[in-house]
């Protein structure tokens, strides 16, 4: 029987497909639950990602198209592989994050942030490697051998790059031969990406060219405070208060977004004009209506511009899983012009914590309090 190809899926409509058990349920009694698709929490660093079902993928008109998993080994004339990011915002990065699995004893891997130069990868502005004793291995690679496992890169030097620029993640190793019982294979995405990715490729990594293969799967991230976290729901949405452990001032963050319903909304679309969310931000999240005109409602949110969302509309067929469509109220139309709404159920997270003069927070959050609509952060 073919396994093959079943991790890094979102929807596992092919029940005959099977990679390796990283991170397989097998805790329910005769059922065993494929690897499931990573999310990561986003809002809470800066960050420049990479992931299965990203928004940088190719997608079709309603759900991510399905980008799978292939594995290219580090070896030969692709020793080196490396593509680009393009910044959304000024930051400095602490750590990179590759998708790896290895064979036998692999040599030393090297993974560089580079500069772009005339789309391939320029100057190293700085770099991390993974060791490969037994021992490093086994503590960076605990699932073992030929078993794909995420691989943080804890950089040598912090660097701080800027907004809108392009710059190169480059990883490689001293492999001059063909794949033999000692190597580094990286995961990619099985379909064709957006631009400013920029694939390339080099057998020493000093001299590059362009390859027309997939995208690394990559995870650029600042530096994360250390922190406990307290949670707590105001008003039909979940916020995280952070107690640093530094003793640094605190932050509030709260899941997804609310407001206010300001624009005319139809049976299955509600306008919000203050808003500027990204297309396709909160895709498959879920828009609860709280209060006022259609107080009660949930429903999915198959898209959105930057001041609409589009939810699933009870006359339509669902498009994932099967059986029969959400038996809910539409959301009222016409004069809906004052409906306070809440997003949940999304990775998306944002900073709301204040900065105004009346009420600045100095302290780590120790303890946080809803009472009669109040939030007390203490």
């Amino acid at each position: 029987v073919d396994w093959s190809g079943g991790m890094g899926q979102q929807y596992f409509r092919d029940t005959s497909k099977f990679l390796d058990s990283y991170n397989m349920w097998t805790l329910t009694e005769g059922i065993f639950l494929p690897a499931p698709l990573a999310r990561y929490v986003k809002g809470l660093r800066a960050e420049n990602v990479f992931l299965p079902n990203s928004q940088h993928l190719i997608t079709d008109d309603i759900n991510k198209t399905n980008h799978g998993l292939i594995w290219s080994s580090l070896t030969g004339t692709e020793a080196w592989r490396g593509n680009a990011f393009l910044t959304t915002e000024a930051y400095s990065v602490a750590e990179i994050w590759l998708f790896l699995r290895y064979f036998g004893t692999p040599p030393q891997l090297t993974v560089e942030l580079r500069a772009n130069s005339s789309s391939l990868p320029g100057s190293v502005i700085t770099n991390g490697t993974i060791n490969t004793s037994a021992a490093t291995l086994a503590d960076i690679m605990p699932e073992g051998e030929g078993i794909g496992q995420w691989v943080c890169f804890n950089l040598d030097t912090a660097a701080s790059i800027n907004n809108s620029t392009i710059y190169h993640i480059a990883v490689g190793n001293t492999e001059d031969g063909s794949p033999s019982t000692n190597y580094w294979q990286i995961g990619s995405a099985a379909q064709s990406a957006t631009t400013n990715t920029f694939r390339t490729k080099s057998s020493d990594g000093s001299s590059w060219s362009s390859d027309g293969s997939s995208v690394m799967y990559h995870r650029v991230l600042a530096s994360l405070t250390d922190a406990k976290v307290h949670f707590t729901e105001y008003k039909n949405q979940i916020y995280a208060c952070t107690e640093p452990a530094d003793g640094s001032a605190g932050k509030i963050y709260m899941q997804g977004d609310r407001g206010v319903a300001t624009g005319t909304s139809t049976a299955n679309k509600l306008v919000d004009t203050t808003q500027s969310w990204s297309n396709d931000q909160y895709l498959n999240a879920y828009l609860h209506i709280f209060n006022g005109t259609g107080e009660g409602q949930v429903r999915r949110i198959v898209d959105n511009t930057s001041t609409e969302l589009i939810v699933y509309d009870s006359s339509e067929t669902e498009l994932i899983g099967t059986g029969t469509p959400f038996e809910i109220t539409p959301i009222q139309g016409g004069t809906d012009t004052g409906s306070e709404y809440v997003i949940v159920g999304t990775e998306h997270w944002q900073n709301v914590t204040p900065t105004n003069s009346t009420f600045t927070i100095t302290k780590p959050i120790t303890d946080v309090l809803v009472l009669w609509g109040v939030m007390y952060c203490c």
